[in-house]
């Protein structure tokens, strides 16, 4: 027996408004959050490859960049004060604590006709506009979007959101930061998480949850010869719980002079500022940077200690309680550091002194009379940091190489570091340990289900949020499974800077934060995680795709995000994907609820019919958001005999938008402004009953052959 039609006919009407009320009217365009924004295009100002990378998905937030700097860019506002747009390394989120100033890569080499060769050290820490480091010519279009590229060009991503006029570099989780082909589509330019195993990149996946990637050269070298090095930079930021505190930075250095270049080093330049002001201390766990056992690490912090040694509160009212440091991880051709020197802040930028720091001779000539500024220690090429104890309390800078080495024509050489931060020592050597791990399985860790993408829809007292079901069908790229457990929203009033009730452990450290709904499966997994009791996995409550929130106010602005999250095991605790930090983010949106417009016709369904097969059912129709409703015909198709499940299908456009939809389930996923259910009889196949002379069911054991 067919208990429902094969094919049921749907026709949607989009709301209308009455009495000459303009749509448009007192609409806050900004607020209802499409996820193809509008197409416009605007001004890019500065120089015309610039671009920026945002960083910002962990409590460890950065702003990088495409022209050697990690950090520190010139966009940041005057007086080098971080801003909620402009900062360098922070942490936590939600007090803008600034960690460094300048950090920059440099290549060093003794070839320089402009000075004797005597030093030409490629740098990007020198004065603001004046790097050597400068984005790749044609990197606006080939790197990342440009709008001019682009067939039917989409409204760009520019920052800062208070006054957009700067390009997103690349990155993963924003595909329309991504540069296009000819024919509009858009591609990504950098590398794909690779096999833990074979290194081969696995195309269409990243390695973290938000991976950035950026090329610059040395064509615009300051105070030598351009020697034709071009770098491309992979940045990977995370917001899961396990690796919230560090981020990666991965560097493929090429060489495209086209010959040989000798007596090569590659380094890093670090002005940390993690401690009262002017009160720093530098530690190394290493200090020889030679023991294959220890981390290569360079930690700072107060002078006074790791706990309580910060006392003075900062330009915005916070003390800088951390301990801050940089993991060496790869360096070219497997050197290690082999050259390392500290001193005042900021240290010299001219090349021919340079130079000599850096290749280790403190006997050159150039530095005659403050040589001993630079050289700490009996080994010229390696500071003994122990030293740095003896200066007192000193605002220190440092920089770390690797070299010399020989660098062939077409061949690349990699650095790659982590840049992590800790509550104490102890916390910041647990970071650098976990980022290990995660750098030997490349850059990979276990992951919560993707986000999904969310919509919001202003109300009279209410916000409606809708999402797709994405997030129940991608299985964990470190596992293989899917293993997605339920939904968790939250809500904020600043922005996302904070997102409401705090969750602490004992020393009143920030874990979470509270939901102001969750949902999770229905499977008997539920209650506190008990791998980690500071995380609740649902009250076996069922999925929904939809949620109202009635407890707001008319005409305050709201911030949700929603994240998904897995179960977890018996190993690791359960996980959820970073919550959303700006309207770019697809989990991420800001809404005004406020009254519906006067004179308003509400959206209605327009016929339903059925036009094939033999069955029965009810169907219902509920329209969520009218704004993104199509005037178009649909159509439901069935699956299996009986039926089990069906597909939505717009007749009018012939997409199939949805193919195994359940029956007897009334939230499923909002498709084109609308969820379709399907309600059958509780029983579907077999025998349903056997019924004697007078109608009665005898159904039972004894009359089933």
């Amino acid at each position: 027996m067919k208990w429902f039609a094969k094919t049921i006919f749907i026709m949607l009407l989009a709301s209308v408004f009455g009495g000459g009320f303009a749509q448009t009217a007192n609409k806050e365009v900004d607020d209802v959050q499409s996820k193809r924004p509008k197409k416009s295009l605007r001004k890019v100002s500065g120089f015309a490859d610039e671009a920026v990378g945002v960083l910002d998905k962990g409590q460890l937030q950065n702003l990088t960049m495409n022209y050697g700097q990690i950090t520190d860019t010139r966009y940041e506002d005057v007086g080098n004060a971080p801003t909620q747009f402009f900062y360098d390394f922070r942490y936590p989120r939600k007090n803008f604590t600034g960690l460094t100033d300048d950090f920059a890569l440099f290549f060093a080499t003794p070839e320089n006709t402009r000075n004797g060769n005597n030093g030409n050290v490629i740098d990007g820490w020198t004065e603001n506009d004046n790097e050597d480091w400068v984005a790749k010519d044609g990197s606006y279009g080939a790197t990342h979007y440009n709008p001019a590229n682009d067939p039917t060009p989409e409204a760009q991503l520019l920052y800062p959101p208070d006054n957009p006029t700067t390009p997103y570099l690349a990155h993963s989780d924003l595909p329309i930061t991504w540069p296009v082909d000819e024919n509009g589509e858009h591609f990504w330019p950098g590398y794909f998480r690779r096999d833990a195993t074979t290194g081969e990149e696995v195309e269409g996946e990243f390695a973290s949850d938000r991976d950035v990637y950026a090329v610059f050269d040395d064509s615009n070298n300051q105070l030598g010869n351009p020697l034709g090095i071009e770098v491309e930079m992979m940045a990977y930021s995370y917001g899961r719980p396990y690796a919230d505190k560090f981020q990666f930075y991965e560097f493929f250095i090429h060489n495209k002079s086209g010959r040989q270049l000798d007596s090569c080093f590659v380094g890093f330049y670090l002005d940390p500022d993690c401690s009262d002001h002017g009160e720093e201390i530098l530690l190394a766990p290493d200090p020889s940077f030679s023991n294959p056992d220890i981390p290569d690490l360079i930690i700072q912090r107060d002078f006074d200690g790791d706990i309580g040694g910060a006392t003075r509160p900062n330009a915005v009212g916070v003390t800088e309680d951390y301990s801050f440091g940089t993991a060496i991880f790869e360096t070219p051709k497997n050197m290690g550091i082999t050259s390392f020197h500290y001193y005042e802040d900021s240290g010299p930028t001219d090349d021919k002194i340079l130079w000599p720091i850096i290749s280790g001779n403190p006997g050159d000539a150039d530095l005659a009379g403050f040589a001993d500024n630079y050289f700490h220690g009996s080994n010229p090429m390696i500071d003994d940091i122990a030293l740095v104890q003896s200066f007192g309390k000193v605002d220190w800078v440092y920089i770390f190489a690797t070299g010399p080495f020989t660098f062939a024509p077409g061949e690349v050489v990699k650095y790659t570091i982590a840049v992590a931060v800790g509550e104490t020592d102890a916390d910041l050597i647990k970071q650098v340990n976990q980022a290990q791990e995660m750098y030997n399985f490349k850059f990979i860790g276990p992951t919560a289900p993707p986000a999904p993408t969310l919509s919001a829809i202003p109300g009279d007292g209410k916000v409606t949020l809708y999402w797709d079901d994405i997030s129940e069908r991608v299985p964990d790229a470190f596992t293989g499974e899917i293993d997605f457990e339920g939904y968790r929203v939250y809500r904020s009033q600043d922005n996302g800077q904070t997102w409401g009730t705090e969750v602490t452990d004992v020393q009143g450290n920030l874990i979470t934060y509270q939901p102001v709904a969750q949902f999770d499966l229905d499977n008997g997994i539920s209650g506190f995680d008990p791998q980690n009791p500071f995380t609740y996995l649902g009250d076996d409550t069922g999925v929904r795709h939809t949620f109202v929130d009635n407890n707001v106010k008319n005409g305050i602005r709201y911030s949700y995000t929603i994240v998904s999250y897995d179960r977890g095991d018996n190993i690791i605790y359960s996980l959820e994907t970073a919550r959303g930090t700006s309207t770019a983010d697809r989990n991420f949106v800001t809404i005004t609820p406020r009254p519906d417009y006067s004179g308003k016709i509400p959206a209605a369904v327009d016929g339903l019919s059925q036009t094939s097969g033999n069955g029965k059912g009810e169907v219902a129709i509920n329209i969520i958001d009218e704004d993104n409703l199509l005037t178009n015909n649909y159509e439901l198709h069935f699956n299996g005999t009986p039926a089990t499940s069906f597909r939505l299908v717009n007749a009018t456009l012939g997409d199939t938008l949805a193919f195994n939809l359940p029956l007897n389930f009334d939230d499923n996923p909002v498709i084109d402004g609308f969820q379709v259910s399907v309600e059958s009889e509780g029983k579907i196949g077999g025998v349903k009953a056997v019924t004697d002379a007078f109608g009665k069911n005898v159904l039972g054991g004894a009359n089933i052959d």
